[in-house]
């Protein structure tokens, strides 16, 4: 076959290559594919189209100060781990540059991240190219081989080509999956909101925020914790899915003045994660009890004031991510101002009550001349209103204390009573 034949079916089976990798990208996109199988299936699609050894995808942080490893090919899961931040290299030249590289040569280059290479192996050729969306790079894209190869410039733009359209299908997937998350974080609180809005008690309400907590983080062991300011002291209020055994020890327990994690509750007036190692430092014994990784705590504040938190266990030794905190943040803040509303409600509810066993007593008192059927009414209304057990009215007369009137269980009976200490005792 001539030469020139040999050049032109080699053009058109890299066209058509690059034809199916853009199509299968696209394809991704328009079955609205989550973004990691977006990103898994570019790699496998690049290391056909390349015959490449290893491929990979990363992507910038949010600041655009490095990049991360996305997806890749063709390297083992303690490579992956070991990629942590790129911020130097070659992937990280393109990534500034905007512009396409290759190296024929890497075994002869300085400055090569070696700690990536596969063990055992020596990568020879690597090639990347810039993911370009909306006129920004958002990340890279490369592939590498690991016997002697020699990438052409064609390579170079048939991969820029497909990274380009790869940016562009990302981009409509983070897009596409933040609002779906904005819309699962709404519903949440919304329903948050409303189980809250039905408490009718401080228990009630406890047990909601517990639940709303649980299943905004995933997370089984969630607590609410309270604080004393004026006593400078903590305590668990109400706590979830705990041991059996453990339970009498949390439930109420206690941390005096000084505590470190409410000090920094307190003086940052915003979200704290504590390791673990930073936990037992706190309270040792409470860690052992159920051996959280990690400890999300949210401050709750009643206009200024700083009076508890919610705390959430977490499973997973790594912080929680946005969508974790701007849900625990969310239950925060509701169940703070649902705390303050079923108290002021409560506060209301108790004078409304009171004003109207007053009204009821004068009304009762209003015909009554009989000095002693006065002081059994009053009597009986006291122990009604302040639902106790018994009630009496003491009179202090020249001879001593002395019983007026009784109602319920007292434990003194009209006449002569013993002196304030007795009184107080009884």
């Amino acid at each position: 076959m001539p030469d020139d034949d040999r050049l032109q079916l080699d053009l058109v089976s890299r066209r058509n290559r690059e034809l199916e990798a853009m199509i299968a990208v696209a394809g991704l996109s328009v079955r609205n594919a989550p973004l990691a199988e977006i990103e898994q299936e570019a790699v496998v699609q690049v290391e056909k189209l390349l015959s490449a050894d290893s491929v990979a995808l990363c992507l910038a942080t949010d600041d655009g100060k490095s990049l991360t490893l996305a997806a890749g090919t063709g390297m083992s899961e303690a490579t992956r781990k070991k990629a942590g931040e790129i911020r130097f290299g070659l992937l990280w030249k393109v990534f500034q540059s905007g512009v396409p590289l290759v190296d024929n040569d890497l075994p002869s280059r300085e400055g090569v991240r070696r700690d990536l290479m596969e063990g055992g192996v020596t990568v020879h050729s690597t090639i990347a190219a810039p993911l370009t969306a909306r006129g920004r790079v958002v990340g890279t894209l490369s592939a590498c081989s690991y016997r002697p190869r020699t990438f052409l410039p064609e390579d170079a733009t048939l991969l820029s080509t497909v990274g380009a359209q790869l940016a562009a299908v990302i981009e409509n997937a983070r897009l596409r999956e933040e609002l779906l998350s904005q819309k699962d974080l709404t519903e949440i609180l919304l329903a948050a909101a409303t189980a809250f809005g039905r408490a009718t008690s401080l228990d009630e309400l406890k047990e909601a925020m517990l639940e709303a907590l649980q299943h905004a983080t995933g997370e089984e062991t969630v607590a609410i914790l309270a604080f004393d300011e004026e006593r400078d002291v903590g305590w668990i209020a109400a706590i979830s899915n705990v041991p059996a055994a453990a339970l009498p020890m949390l439930r109420g327990r206690m941390w005096g003045p000084g505590n470190a994690a409410f000090t920094r509750l307190r003086t940052a007036r915003a979200p704290v994660v504590l390791s673990a190692g930073e936990i037992q430092e706190i309270d040792r014994e409470a860690w052992e009890s159920t051996r959280p990784a990690g400890l999300l705590l949210v401050p709750l504040f009643r206009q200024q004031s700083f009076f508890g938190a919610v705390s959430v266990n977490l499973s997973r030794d790594s912080a929680p991510d946005a969508r974790m905190m701007s849900l625990v943040e969310g239950v925060a803040a509701l169940g703070a101002a649902s705390m303050s509303n079923l108290e002021l409600w409560g506060l209301t509810e108790r004078r409304a009550a009171l004003s109207a066993s007053l009204l009821r007593t004068a009304h009762e008192l209003a015909g009554e001349r009989d000095p002693e059927a006065i002081l059994r009414i009053a009597t009986r209304q006291a122990r009604t209103q302040l639902q106790s057990q018994g009630a009496l009215a003491v009179s202090d007369t020249p001879e001593g204390m002395r019983v007026e009137a009784t109602d319920g269980e007292c434990g003194l009976p009209p006449g002569p009573a013993p002196g304030s200490a007795g009184l107080l005792a009884a």
